[in-house]
Parts: structure tokens; C-alpha cells; sequence
């Protein structure tokens, strides 16, 4: 599990982290934040490859590696209310 601050495309499965930034105007990143992957929320990563498999709470998404390049995690904990 990355120690610091990392792109999410670097992590591997079953690291566990606090997303901490999706940045950008896309749609696709846009749509990720009303699906609740926001600044503060807790993820686990289950699967890697071309593709990243995530989960959410009880939601899991399929990514392209390069589509979670931006998305920014830390190995920290979650705060006790996540910015949203």
C-alpha cells in the first residue's frame, strides 16, 4: 500500500484507502462523484490490470487504469465527517 498520497492507478488489490481528490471535468470523473466516490469516503481495491476493480461501501466499478490516473488516495483514515 502506498505510504503517502498516490494516484489510484498505482495501488494494488487489497489496499485500503481515503480518496482525497477526483479532479477534473470529465464526464466519466463526474459521474464517479455522484456515484459517492468522493474526497473522504473510504475504498478498497480488489482487482488490478488493464482494468481497476474498487469498491465503494457496497458498491464495486470497474475502471480503466487510465481513467483512475487523477484520482487521488491516501493510505490514512477517513475523517469522522468526509467533505463532500
Amino acid at each position: 500500500m502506498p505510504a503517502v498520497e498516490a494516484s489510484l492507478a498505482s495501488w494494488l488489490p487489497g489496499d485500503e484507502g481515503v480518496v482525497t481528490a477526483v479532479p477534473g471535468t470529465s464526464r466519466l470523473l463526474s459521474r464517479l462523484r455522484e456515484l459517492g466516490l468522493v474526497p473522504g469516503v473510504r475504498i478498497r481495491v480488489l482487482r488490478t490490470g488493464t482494468s481497476l476493480v474498487i469498491q465503494v461501501g457496497e458498491s464495486r466499478f470497474c475502471l480503466r487504469r487510465t481513467d483512475t490516473v487523477p484520482i487521488r488516495v491516501s493510505a490514512g483514515e477517513a475523517p469522522a465527517y468526509p467533505h463532500q
